[in-house]
């Protein structure tokens, strides 16, 4: 109850996305880019919080507003993935959307230092789909990944076996953005 007066509160006043509050700490066997996270204060605005993440990874002084705009979600309906690459390049970063990523293909972009833009279910990521998240890091024993924007006030982002990942993956299965300088 008290997580739902917050984001009415947040709402009304025109934010609409909230920063992560904790620092993610990597233990032995897990590889974390440094990327943004945030969460989206809507129902409506995954894709242009998933693309704030990576142009602030690569641009930290970008303005949240016009990231927003440029993405220009529409309300109660969202964003494909064209206006989120198209944002992104205007920002000066290089995007391939792929629709084969395989757990050594993501673990090898990671590597890189090439966050990912992926589809999830929605908020919880056991949800119904059509909700964009960014994926920044790794773990394995078990394989793992890390998605940012997944619901929460003060965390965001989500440690999620490949497993599960995988089920709840959509767009269809192996689509995604990849982002570099």
């Amino acid at each position: 109850m008290l997580a739902a007066l917050i984001r009415n509160v947040v709402g009304k006043c025109g934010v609409k996305c909230l920063p992560e509050f904790r620092e993610i700490k990597p233990k032995d066997g897990e590889h974390v880019l440094e990327v943004p996270s945030y969460a989206q204060t809507d129902g409506y605005s995954c894709g242009a919080t998933a693309a704030l993440s990576l142009v602030r990874a690569f641009r930290p002084e970008s303005s949240l507003r016009f990231v927003y705009r440029t993405v220009a979600p529409e309300p109660y309906v969202g964003v494909g993935y064209d206006r989120v690459v198209k944002t992104l390049r205007k920002y000066h970063l290089k995007v391939k959307v792929v629709a084969d990523l395989n757990w050594y293909s993501m673990r090898s972009s990671l590597d890189r230092g090439r966050p990912l833009i992926v589809g999830t279910g929605k908020d919880t990521f056991r949800g119904d789909g059509n909700h964009w998240s960014t994926v920044y890091g790794y773990g394995t024993s078990p394989n793992r990944v890390l998605l940012g924007n997944q619901g929460g006030l003060i965390s965001h982002h989500r440690w999620v076996e490949w497993g599960s990942f995988k089920r709840y993956w959509w767009g269809p299965v192996g689509f995604a953005l990849i982002c570099w300088e």
